[in-house]
């Protein structure tokens, strides 16, 4: 709804989509208006493919990431499992003498808990982008799938131009 308004505000896009009503509705009164009808339907369709695609390549990059991230996140975990091991086994083995390398192993362990937890919180905000485009995806699909149906079911531009100039109308409302 925000991009019909922008392009309501923005007057060089109001012109083009009013000329194109009146270039329809020239249209629905010709002898081939049938034509028209069909060049524009797969017109349509091959816009809604080639956006499917790009949001499919896009899906797939997010994934990627979601894999390096995760990766990543179990290499910081046995990275955590090693230096716990190693303060265990300093700690056994004489605490006094080995109290300085035990110190430098805890403070890498804390910026290595650090790290997790930033590529925890990182994989998230993926997880919760990636699902809310996905979400947003099928809801947009599903209305084109609607459109195209009913553009399918109308048989003549005619009616579908009476559907549009009463949808504008309602919005100038």
């Amino acid at each position: 709804m925000n991009d019909l308004n922008n392009i309501l505000n923005n007057n060089e896009q109001k012109i083009i989509f009013l000329k194109a009503i009146l270039l329809g509705i020239k249209y629905g009164k010709s002898e081939n208006y049938q034509m028209y009808i069909d060049t524009i339907n797969n017109e349509i369709e091959k816009i809604n493919n080639e956006l499917l695609n790009n949001n499919n390549n896009k899906n797939n990059i997010k994934n990627e990431t979601i894999k390096k991230f995760e990766n990543h996140l179990l290499e910081l975990e046995n990275k955590k499992s090693v230096l716990l091991s190693n303060i265990q086994k300093l700690s056994s083995n004489n605490y006094s003498f080995n109290y300085s390398r035990i110190n430098i192993l805890k403070t890498t362990l804390n910026q290595l808990n650090f790290d997790i937890e930033k590529t925890k919180y990182q994989l998230l905000k993926i997880k919760e982008t990636k699902d809310n485009k996905d979400v947003k995806e099928k809801k947009y699909n599903n209305k084109n799938i609607k459109n195209i149906n009913k553009n399918n079911n109308n048989n003549t531009l005619v009616n579908e131009l009476e559907q549009t100039l009463g949808n504008l109308s309602n919005m100038f409302m």
